[in-house]
């Protein structure tokens, strides 16, 4: 059970992370499209950063699955 617990809690964080990315995408997707170079920069890092994140989610979640199973 505390296993469980312990992957709800890495998931919830993966979740928080991912959902301050996208805050952050949205402010830079403005910026950009308003022609802000450097919010270009950013927005093409923060997107490489939301994939990172939600790989991790993902791999995460499965362990999650895996952990059921057994």
């Amino acid at each position: 059970m505390s296993d469980d617990l312990n992957y709800l809690e890495l998931l919830k964080d993966h979740y928080d992370i991912l959902r301050v990315l996208v805050d952050t995408l949205e402010k830079d997707i403005t910026k950009s499209v308003n022609g802000n170079k450097s919010a270009g920069v950013r927005l093409r890092k923060t997107l490489r950063e939301v994939g990172k994140a939600s790989s991790a989610m993902n791999k995460t979640s499965l362990q999650h699955r895996k952990s059921l199973m057994d």
